[in-house]
């Protein structure tokens, strides 16, 4: 992938305009996620759930501060130290993604140290949650924000006596100026997930760095998220006292975050869409990709290489074979991730392109030529349209990568079903493109059409 090389000019210029816009607003994140309990079991997500909220809540003008695997001591001290550097900003989050619990009326966060033998050692073990809201009103900010990922089953229960006051989380008031955001409603329990974040977090990350849209429309996109993926048996829940709207992403700051300068008309002119072929610039990272018009459409001519929070992956983890083949996505992710002015190319929108090279070895117009990427024999390939398909393999549900240098998987905007979506490949072996469909969960490449 091809990357614009700004003037220095110019990079003194964004530094100076993404100061004084995240000047405007200060914020401040705790964030912490607790998997390896001693007494407990462990859980898979927390620790991964933590790392990308991290990652997202600074995309969005927060200064974090991320903890991992905290035991009682560790995280009242961290979250008393956080109310005390909260008092010079104007927007605090708490993020806890771990096991939490209800007792006798009160929501306690359970650090990785704890011994409940019984209900009653949780008040002496535990923290509870509301030490944290506690924190926040002494700041007096202006936002607060509490995210709690911590409705995950009791893994203490078993061995009690009696059962717990209730399952899940208790319901909190929000104190003036605040919202308290839960995995699900009151009274319920969560899923840990079986990616690589918890299923609530998931939906966070896929939606958290959306342009203008208010904090309770996220809440409200992430609760139909989490609705729909659990068949219904996980809503998410708020309880708020905002007093006015609140924008994770109010859409300029986004932008100047993800591209970290600020581009001169001087120095970018507009595209000829009218060519046949040029180059366009993605103004959220600065690369450079190859665009070709094949009939009435413009496409991109490489891999999507544009760098998520989550849901996007290197094959294998491998930094070069994105350099190379582009990211791998998954459905989410790929049906928003195309560059301004571009969407995902629908199955209609593939069908169109398949019916402009129609007939005899259609793969093969499609195909980069030779095996320099392709594995041999790289059949009937002659990319005499120019679209340069490269074989970036696949990444399955469960994680394993497979493929790469032989196939290429690129997805289409066209859902299949609730669960599956539909699909293209092309073959080493073959020179025809195939029409399937594959569980959303799955990494393809992606590839951008231009908006008509």
């Amino acid at each position: 992938m091809k990357r614009l090389h700004l003037t220095f000019i110019f990079l003194l210029l964004s530094f100076v305009f993404l100061s004084k816009a995240l000047a405007q607003e200060k914020r401040l994140a705790l964030v912490i996620g607790n998997n390896d309990y001693q007494f407990g079991g462990s859980l898979d997500n927390p620790a991964n759930d933590a790392r990308s909220m991290e990652e997202a809540l600074k995309l969005v003008g927060f200064d974090v501060i991320k903890y991992e695997n905290l035991d009682q001591r560790m995280m009242r001290q961290a979250i008393d130290n956080f109310g005390v550097l909260l008092k010079n900003y104007d927007v605090g989050l708490f993020f806890y993604a771990g096991h939490g619990i209800q007792a006798k009326g009160f929501n306690y966060l359970i650090p990785v140290d704890a011994a409940l033998a019984s209900e009653a050692d949780v008040e002496y073990n535990c923290v509870r949650a509301d030490r944290v809201l506690g924190k926040m009103e002494a700041a007096a900010n202006k936002t607060n924000i509490v995210i709690l990922d911590a409705c995950r089953n009791n893994p203490f229960e078993r061995s009690w006596t009696r059962s717990p006051t209730g399952k899940g989380l208790a319901f909190m008031n929000a104190p003036t100026g605040s919202l308290i955001a839960y995995a699900t409603s009151p009274g319920n329990t969560a899923s840990d997930g079986s990616g690589s974040n918890g299923l609530y977090t998931s939906a966070l990350l896929s939606y958290i760095v959306d342009p203008n849209i208010t904090a309770i429309q996220m809440f409200q996109l992430v609760r139909t998220f989490v609705r729909e993926k659990s068949s219904g048996q996980q809503v998410p829940w708020e309880s708020t006292s905002l007093e006015g709207d609140f924008y994770f992403n109010s859409g300029d700051s986004i932008q100047t975050i993800y591209t970290g300068n600020i581009i001169s008309p001087e120095i970018i002119t507009d595209n000829n869409w009218e060519a046949s072929s040029g180059t366009f610039i993605d103004l959220r990272d600065d690369q450079e990709y190859d665009w070709v018009k094949i009939g009435d459409q413009i496409w991109m001519s490489e891999n999507l290489n544009y760098q998520t929070v989550s849901g996007s992956w290197c094959y294998k983890n491998i930094e070069s074979n994105c350099n190379t083949y582009g990211r791998l996505y998954n459905w989410e992710t790929a049906r928003k991730i195309c560059p301004d002015g571009w969407h995902l190319s629908s199955d209609e929108e593939w069908k169109e392109l398949e019916k402009h090279v129609e007939g005899i070895n259609a793969g093969g117009k499609l195909k980069e030529t030779g095996s320099l990427h392709w594995g041999r024999p790289n059949k009937g390939a002659t990319n005499e349209i120019g679209f340069t398909a490269l074989p970036g393999g696949a990444r399955d549900y469960s994680g394993v990568f497979y493929n790469i240098a032989n196939n290429g998987f690129w997805w289409s905007s066209t859902e299949y079903s609730s669960t599956d979506a539909r699909n293209r490949c092309m073959y080493r072996y073959g020179d025809t493109v195939g029409r399937n469909y594959y569980s959303k969960e799955y990494g393809f490449s992606v590839r951008c059409i231009k908006d008509q």
